[in-house]
């Protein structure tokens, strides 16, 4: 795979990797703000609960492919950039 950042310096790259983290944190819990919310609407209105408790479940999924790997991938490329 193809290097984002290849153009900058150590610094650069290692600040762009962290808030890379930040950012998909943000997002991880706006997009868990509002599955939630769906959920919660769909057991009110009385919708599909099976629906409602599959996005519940999935939750943790979605957590660990958009949000951990992710995460642990930037954290790797951090430290052999820190190392250099």
């Amino acid at each position: 795979m193809k290097d984002k950042y290849s153009r900058l310096s150590s610094k650069e790259k290692i600040k762009k990797y962290k808030k890379e983290n930040k950012t998909l944190l943000i997002c991880g819990i706006i997009c868990s703000i509002i599955i939630i919310f769906i959920s919660i609407l769909f057991f009110i209105l009385e919708l599909d609960k099976v629906i409602s408790i599959g996005f519940i479940m999935l939750l943790p999924f979605s957590w660990w492919i958009g949000y951990y790997i992710p995460k642990k991938e930037n954290d790797k490329k951090i430290k052999e950039l820190e190392k250099k």
